[in-house]
């Protein structure tokens, strides 16, 4: 009977890992961030892996969703000494699926984040203000942001969005966040607008779990896929 289970494995394989750095730059429009490609993530990753005999695979499927066939990806990590496999699946989303460029696009998103969750990994960060504020406002706060009104029509709200980001007035975008509240529309806003991946990371985070749905669930993902495509 083995002792060796695929847990202990990756438990030794992790302390091996090399570090997972966003060395790569993207822009959308005016502003940029980093990211660690998918290629930087099996280069850390692949060496340690293999010593410790674990071996990774990623295969294209189809799930059934409603009444058709969706594609999803399928992220295994196989022990064959013990015989034992851990993994899941995750919907491949694109904006558009006729248009062979923007399904790999999406596909090597979704590869690389399936990866970094199955393993545990994080990417180490140039900026640590990535994981809290949008990368298009600054750091530092406007000491009195505008008021954010019960009563704002979306189109205020909208065109409140618009001006805070053009601005770059932290402080307002934050009291924009703050007064989404128990708006489903407001929501969808912050998310239409969000610039980066660490923008739209920040939003996710700061929708009130009561407030999280399919609706909102399903535009992050289109606004994520748009962002990286």
């Amino acid at each position: 009977m083995t002792t060796n289970t695929i847990y202990t494995a990756l438990m030794e394989a992790r302390r091996e890992f090399a570090p997972v750095t966003k060395t790569n730059r993207a822009s959308v429009g005016k502003y940029s961030y980093t990211y660690a490609d998918l290629g930087s993530v099996l280069d850390a990753v692949t060496p340690a892996l293999n010593a410790h005999g674990l071996v990774v695979t990623q295969i294209i499927d189809h799930e059934l969703a409603g009444d058709h066939l969706a594609p999803t990806l399928r992220t295994a990590l196989h022990h064959p000494e013990s015989g034992t496999a851990i993994g899941g699946s995750a919907p491949i989303v694109c904006a558009d699926m006729n248009d062979p460029q923007k399904v790999g696009g999406a596909i090597t998103y979704m590869r690389r984040y399936a990866l970094m969750a199955l393993l545990g990994l994080n990417a180490e960060d140039d900026d640590a203000q990535h994981a809290r504020t949008p990368t298009s406002l600054p750091a530092t706060t406007s000491p009195e942001p505008a008021n954010v009104r019960e009563d704002m029509s979306d189109a205020e709200f909208d065109q409140a969005v618009r001006d805070a980001l053009t601005s770059r007035n932290g402080g307002q975008y934050q009291a924009l966040v703050r007064g989404a509240g128990k708006y489903t529309s407001r929501w969808l806003i912050l998310i239409r607008h969000a610039d980066s991946e660490s923008a739209l990371a920040w939003i996710e985070k700061a929708i009130p779990d009561g407030m999280k749905s399919t609706l909102l669930e399903d535009e992050i993902a289109k606004r994520r896929t748009e962002i990286t495509t």
